[in-house]
Parts: structure tokens; sequence; C-alpha cells
């Protein structure tokens, strides 16, 4: 018996997708960070959140950065290229996830934010879950190391 240590590293279906959602959500996600800009930081450094002075254009733009979807944004573009990287593609319902919020974001905001670009992104990752559905039954797209012929 012979042990099979070799890994593809032939894309499977799918992967390329959902690493091109993968860097589209990273880069929305930072580019989200640079235009919102960094004028609050020291106000929140100095403690104005805990203490409760903060205004409220202050408290917003909190709620737009640090305590809202950017973190979250980049820790799932890590996952989903970390994934494709191990030639796998996420679950249909983290496309569906995606797709559904930014949909109900444009529909409440209106198509010319920067949502648009967030469904192009929702919409690869959709597209790859999708793409490589078919090829999970089959084992294929997946690491075979330590399989036995």
């Amino acid at each position: 018996m012979d042990i099979d240590t070799t890994t593809s590293t032939t894309p499977g279906p799918g992967t390329r997708l959902t690493m091109a959602g993968a860097i589209g959500i990273g880069v929305i996600a930072v580019l989200h960070a640079v235009v919102m800009g960094f004028d609050h930081w020291p106000e929140w450094l100095a403690g104005s959140l805990r203490d409760g002075t903060a205004q409220s254009a202050s408290v917003a733009a909190f709620w737009a950065q640090p305590g809202g979807f950017e973190p979250a944004l980049i820790a799932l573009a890590i996952v989903l290229a970390g994934m494709a990287r191990r030639n796998t593609t996420p679950p249909i319902s983290v496309g569906l996830v995606l797709v559904g919020w930014i949909g109900l974001c444009i529909f409440l905001v209106g198509p010319l934010s920067g949502f648009s670009l967030g469904m192009v992104a929702a919409g690869l990752v959709l597209a790859g879950a999708l793409r490589g559905r078919g090829t999970r039954s089959a084992g294929v797209g997946r690491q075979t190391a330590g399989a036995l012929r």
C-alpha cells in the first residue's frame, strides 16, 4: 500500500471565484476604513465612548468603523482566501447571506453606494460556492494527503 502525500495544485471548481470574492471583500473593508478616515480615533482612545462624552457623529463613526463591519469583513476575507488556497469553497449559505445582506443595504441606501461594489464580491463568493458544490461529494478539490491508494 502506498500513501499518497501529494496535493492538487490545480484550482478546483469555484476556488478562483472564491479567491476573487475574498480579495474584493478585503479591499472594500480596507478602503472603507481609509475613506472614513481616522479623525475620531484620538477622541475614542481618550475615552469619550467609555465616559459617554462622545458626540453623535463620533458614535456613528465608531459603528461605521471598528465597531461595525470592517473587522468582520477583513476576517471573512482572510478565511475565504485561506479556503481558496486550500482548494475548497465556502458553503452556499455564506454567499447567500452576503448577497441578502448587501441587497437589503442597497435597497435601503440606494444603488449609488459602496454596497454595489460589495454585491460584486458577494456574487463571486456565491458563484464560487455554487461552482464548488457539485464536486464536494466526489472529493474533487480537496486535499488527498494521507489517502490510501
